[in-house]
């Protein structure tokens, strides 16, 4: 099943895949990966609820950000980590993706990764209330979301995993994954719901431009770090429902 193909590629969890395997089926694939994250997200409220009546809330965020890095792999942390690297360190495109293949992390990657933790971290615990369970939910679902959405609107900058699903994976995938996905954002209710969508994909079409502008296109790299922009994004309109300054809907 695709599903179980997504599973495997966005998670460290061991997937037994029967029947053959090849490019096509990964990239298709990445309509269920929006599912994947939901399924994440899953992890992460059940964790929250389970060590909310013992441990204090920091305590708590820390743990959930060190369960969703292990569980990925830090998958899309490395991507971001690369982009960072290349697009920082780089003058020209073949340079900035010399420095994005390069499996070691720069003073840019490291710092930005850092910046990234920490923005999470505090953005966490600032997220309480009401809020705070349907965003720890769909959080990861948004960045994997607009993988989907990427590959979608954005040419490839180079050959790679990355190239595959641009070349595989266009608007039917991307309508597929966004009825099954959207659903879910009704947990906010459904203006909140759709305004966090629309502010996303806005979030995500801006650094997949700024990007391409930088190479001449988008890598898997690039899919993972903005899928890791988009999350903050998430909890960032968290923050500012929390702060009210976002009108609670009625629907």
């Amino acid at each position: 099943m695709q599903i179980l193909t997504a599973l495997s590629f966005l998670t460290c969890l061991p997937i037994k895949l029967k029947g053959p395997q090849d490019e096509f089926i990964l990239a298709r694939s990445m309509v269920y990966f929006p599912l994947i994250g939901l399924f994440l997200g899953g992890l992460l409220v059940l964790l929250n609820l389970l060590l909310a009546p013992i441990l204090p809330l920091r305590v708590i965020n820390l743990v959930l950000l060190i369960l969703l890095a292990v569980i990925t792999g830090g998958l899309h942390l490395d991507g971001l980590a690369d982009t960072i690297d290349g697009l920082a360190g780089g003058r020209e495109k073949e340079e900035r993706l010399a420095i994005m293949r390069d499996s070691r992390i720069g003073v840019f990657g490291a710092l930005g990764l850092i910046l990234l933790l920490l923005t999470k971290y505090e953005l966490l615990c600032s997220l309480s209330g009401e809020y705070r369970t349907p965003l720890l939910f769909l959080m990861p679902a948004m960045g994997r979301w607009s993988q989907v959405i990427g590959t979608t609107f954005f040419p490839s900058a180079r050959p790679g995993i990355g190239s595959i699903f641009i070349k595989t994976a266009g608007r039917k995938e991307l309508i597929r994954a966004t009825l099954m996905f959207l659903p879910f954002c009704l947990l906010l209710g459904l203006l909140n719901g759709l305004l966090l969508c629309v502010l996303n994909i806005g979030v995500a079409l801006v650094f997949f431009w700024f990007i391409t502008r930088r190479i001449d296109g988008i890598t898997g790299d690039s899919l993972g770090a903005v899928s890791e922009m988009v999350e903050v994004t998430t909890l960032v309109f968290g923050l500012v429902m929390n702060m009210g300054m976002v009108q609670k809907w009625p629907i």
